[in-house]
């Protein structure tokens, strides 16, 4: 689940992507801890604060500290105070306990959860924490949470040059406290001599700020500064965001942008061309007593046809353990493939029955995120963005063991795979380190390849154009397409697409190039013969994963609720519906799928003149609107 804003990982995100179910509406409440024993006698215990972040659960807002404690008594039982009142622990789920218990080994590692605005963002907060024998305490600031957004969805990013409709959403910050700048560098967003007070709430809405279409500005940070109440001195704050590229739609008569809402926390999807349908993963970090399953979707209605739930292997399910994120398809075997990533392990499907054929153990495999399959030898290979082992995790399917790992030397932290079957050859980026790989499973032979860019980029997804031999590499820092030839491992072109680049796909019906834009919401489509953007596309708010069935449609599937927008995420269909654009043209997405459905309706008048087929036929095929039952008739036209 990935997200742009580096100080965000540390503090905010890392909340909502590992941890979020710590609060939620609902949240039990806390009680009040007993007092603390006085400390007699100094201790070699210690305490440390590794960072602090606002945290909005439903109606209310937390202020989590985590805390790391060493040399307290094993076994005791532990209680906490923020600034000297008596706060709680995160206790699993949606659970705050009043107290935790200190390990064997004399640690305790875990989250100090206070209530806004009792414990306020923008100031310094002392933590402390007793085992009944030694009390330890230590400071740290608490930022408020800062979203950048728009007025109608405030945690979904909104910081394209051009934008008009930008909001700053501010949450738990002092009261009294002054916002004096929205800025990156010199450029300040708030009109001169404007400024904004928090009242007593502690948060704070500024709408209608506009970010000036220059190019020149994308990649600048865009950071919030304020005069702290009791404080003469100004802060500027942790939470920023990335001003992106814009992303107009372009060319959207030329394709059928179809979709239907499954479900919240979707993540990837893969298409089974044995049984015409996707399967889809979902995962939520909370509100739900059914948290994470496998949907099997209709390939051609994007109907949900079936439900598997993920289980462990003693059945437990509903689980951190049990949730699915990356998906990979083996129809060889009927096997699906899928990431456990909260637990660092995969399990093994039945892509007919959804029974659990293997899960493996806990720790087997470090933060797993996509899977690729090799049919003809039943491997599959697993990326560990997080992880610095040079190497990818490898599972065989027809004996549903953990083989050797993938040697990748100078390498390390895959994101997507793309695997090309005929040159048995995988293809990844790294999450982290400005690089991608080619790796030869025929002799382990790995080539790496530097991405250009002033800072490290941060890789997505690849695509691979076998016609060309070209590889292309969606980096989402610094929201680029880096496009590589392989003959001699050149960037040959960098494409602007739109906000965090996130995955990519080459449809070789279509002859064309696809790019998800996490942060715009939308798909470009790039033409791989002249590397111009022919189409940019609305799929919805941040699109997260692409898989083509080979026929010439693109699926995806797209994550709204991760930015608290909506209660459902949504699959979404893309077709070639023109090869040539009508001039001007800015047909919305959503009333495309009637024009797809007018061009079924022609085919079948245009197969009464025998004269027109020949001409006609080929481009049917490649813009997939060729009826099933026509197809059905003519044996070499079925993949």
């Amino acid at each position: 689940m990935p997200y742009t804003r580096s100080h965000q990982l540390g503090r905010r995100a890392i909340a909502a992507v590992a941890s979020a179910a710590l609060l939620s509406t609902g949240i039990t409440a806390v009680t009040a801890p007993q007092a603390f024993a006085v400390e007699a006698e100094a201790s070699t215990a210690a305490v440390a604060i590794r960072y602090a972040y606002t945290y909005p659960a439903g109606d209310i807002t937390a202020a989590v500290f985590e805390v790391t404690a060493t040399n307290l008594a094993p076994g005791a039982t532990l209680t906490a105070l923020i600034d000297g009142e008596p706060v709680g622990f995160h206790a699993g789920g949606l659970n705050i306990a009043p107290t935790a218990t200190v390990n064997e080994d004399g640690t305790y590692t875990g989250r100090v959860v206070g209530m806004a605005p009792a414990v306020a963002g923008g100031v310094q907060h002392t933590v402390t924490l007793s085992d009944g024998t030694n009390t330890v305490s230590a400071d740290e600031q608490l930022d408020p949470q800062i979203t950048f957004g728009s007025t109608e969805a405030p945690e979904v990013e909104n910081t394209a040059i051009g934008t008009t409709d930008l909001a700053i959403h501010i949450l738990n910050l002092k009261p009294g406290s002054v916002i004096t700048r929205v800025s990156a560098g010199d450029l300040n967003l708030l009109s001169d001599g404007v400024t904004h007070t928090v009242d007593d709430s502690g948060n704070l809405t500024i709408p209608g700020l506009s970010i000036p279409n220059d190019p020149a500005l994308i990649g600048q940070e865009l950071s919030v500064t304020a005069k702290v109440s009791g404080s003469e001195t100004e802060t500027t704050f942790d939470d920023t965001a990335t001003i992106s590229p814009a992303s107009p739609l372009k060319n959207t008569d030329g394709f059928a942008v179809t979709s239907k809402e499954l479900g919240p926390g979707l993540y990837q999807v893969a298409y089974s061309a044995k049984q015409n349908a996707l399967f889809v993963t979902r995962s939520q970090f909370f509100g739900s007593e059914n948290p994470t399953s496998i949907y099997k979707v209709n390939a051609d209605t994007l109907d949900i046809e079936a439900t598997y739930t993920p289980v462990t292997a003693d059945g437990t399910t509903g689980t951190d353990a049990t949730k699915v994120f990356g998906l990979a398809i083996d129809d060889s075997r009927d096997i699906l493939w899928v990431t456990n990533t909260l637990n660092n392990s995969v399990s093994a499907y039945s892509a007919v029955s959804g029974e659990l054929l293997k899960a493996f153990p806990e720790g087997s495999v470090t933060h797993p995120r996509a899977v690729a399959v090799d049919e003809a030898t039943g491997r599959a290979y697993v990326s560990t963005p997080t992880s610095p082992e040079e190497s990818i995790a490898v599972f065989d399917g027809t004996t549903l063991t953990q083989i050797n790992s993938l040697a990748t030397p100078g390498f390390s932290g895959a994101m997507e795979l793309r695997f090309d079957s005929e040159a048995q050859v995988l293809y990844t980026v790294g999450f982290k380190n400005g690089k991608a790989a080619r790796i030869s499973l025929s002799d382990g032979a790995t080539t790496v390849y530097d991405l250009p860019g002033d800072d490290t980029p941060r890789g997505g997804g690849v695509a691979l154009d076998t016609k060309r031999n070209h590889l292309y590499v969606a980096n989402q820092n610094p929201s680029t397409v880096n496009v590589i030839d392989l003959a001699d491992g050149s960037v040959i072109s960098t494409i602007v697409t739109g906000a965090t680049p996130l995955d990519a796909i080459y449809d070789a019906v279509s002859d064309r190039v696809f790019v998800v834009n996490r942060g715009s919401g939308t798909a470009t489509v790039i033409n791989p013969e002249t590397l111009e953007i022919t189409g940019n596309l609305d799929v919805g708010f941040y699109p997260n994963d692409l898989a083509t069935d080979g026929k010439g449609a693109i699926y995806g599937v797209n994550k709204p609720t991760s930015g608290n927008y909506g209660t459902a995420d949504s699959i979404f269909k893309i077709e070639p519906i023109t090869e040539t654009p009508a001039p001007g043209s800015s047909t919305p997405a959503g009333s495309v799928a009637g024009s797809a459905a007018g061009s079924a309706v022609g085919v079948i008048a245009i197969l009464g003149a025998l004269a027109a087929v020949l001409g006609s036929l080929f481009h049917l095929i490649t813009s997939a609107t060729l009826p099933t039952e026509i197809t059905n008739l003519i044996p070499w036209l079925k993949k």
